[in-house]
């Protein structure tokens, strides 16, 4: 993980976070490519990828310290928090108090699937037993997406480009 340093809105650098040099050790459980990553009010949750050895469905969130400024700790496994099929190339937003892995490509291939989860004071929710909420499927998109941006507004999610089923470009918006 790589670190921008900013001075006065201008980038000045970018410093490897590796824990040497009086950096924090941000290195990634395990080397991977295609993840999300959603920012939330206690730290950062990284989602799903692709490993070595295959699709990736696991959440990790690297919380930020009581510290002024916060500083973010290194990478740890959200437990009970695995999407419900592992996926790589997906987009995430944190809307209110709901976090939405939306498309990706799962075992087999480019999903519409989108994963719902309830999220309280800037952590996923949990029950009785202290074990997170399951992942919900809160409604699909209107077609398979892999590798698109998305954002909030308003209210909304919205989903733009990206590839779909076939691999192929999208200039298509949800």
């Amino acid at each position: 993980v790589y670190v921008g340093q900013l001075t006065n809105g201008e980038i000045t650098g970018w410093v490897l976070s590796d824990g040497t040099n009086k950096t924090v050790n941000l290195k990634l459980p395990k080397p991977m490519s295609d993840s999300t990553a959603v920012a939330a009010s206690t730290g950062i949750f990284l989602i799903g990828g692709k490993a070595a050895d295959g699709l990736v469905g696991t959440m990790w969130q690297a919380k930020f310290s009581d510290a002024k400024p916060p500083v973010l700790a290194g990478w740890a496994e959200v437990a009970g928090a695995a999407l419900p099929e592992a996926r790589a190339g997906a987009s995430s937003v944190l809307q209110g108090n709901f976090l939405y892995v939306m498309g990706g490509d799962g075992p087999k291939g480019a999903s519409a699937s989108v994963y719902g989860l309830t999220f309280t004071s800037g952590q996923p929710a949990v029950n009785a037993n202290n074990q997170p909420l399951p992942w919900t499927n809160p409604g699909d998109l209107p077609a398979p997406r892999s590798h698109a941006a998305s954002f909030t507004a308003n209210g909304s999610l919205y989903m733009i480009g990206g590839t779909d089923a076939q691999g192929a470009p999208q200039k298509t918006n949800f």
